[in-house]
């Protein structure tokens, strides 16, 4: 689990993003931490409850989220998820932040921000309408997110 202190560590360019905390944690693996400020997070999720207002499960999760920006000064997407059964919502915007530019990736073996990430798309087809696609998420030469966007 991540703390205020793990961002402490990081190039003079980034400390800034960090002191001024609160901060979104949208995933964390063994390696990495990708977050995100309120201010994105908010501006994010508004355009893209815009495009779509029928998902009111990510309505329901920015809602939550920025309820507790009040609270805490590190915000955890994937327990706030757990709590209200919406990590199906999550995966896909960890992907919209990814794909849009919105959040920060932090090593934190290395204790920096990652500056680059490649996105491979990707579609499988076995046979008429049986297949898949999705993206997945590395940095050079390791791996660390993907989604299925779609399954027939």
């Amino acid at each position: 689990m991540a703390t205020d202190k793990e961002f402490q560590a990081t190039s003079d360019s980034k400390k800034e993003i960090v002191k001024n905390l609160p901060i979104i944690k949208l995933y964390e693996n063994d390696d990495l931490i990708l977050f995100t400020t309120p201010d994105s997070f908010k501006e994010l999720m508004e355009e893209w409850l815009e495009l779509h207002p029928h998902l009111k499960e990510d309505a329901h999760l920015m809602r939550l989220v920025l309820n507790e920006v009040r609270e805490k000064s590190v915000i955890n997407c994937y327990e706030i998820c757990t709590k209200n059964n919406l990590h199906h919502r999550l995966t896909y915007r960890v992907a919209d932040f990814l794909d849009n530019g919105k959040c920060y990736i932090f090593n934190k073996k290395t204790a920096t921000f990652e500056e680059k990430i490649e996105v491979e798309t990707y579609s499988f087809q076995l046979a008429p309408m049986v297949g898949s696609s999705g993206r997945k998420y590395s940095l050079p030469n390791a791996p660390f997110f993907e989604t299925e966007d779609s399954t027939s």
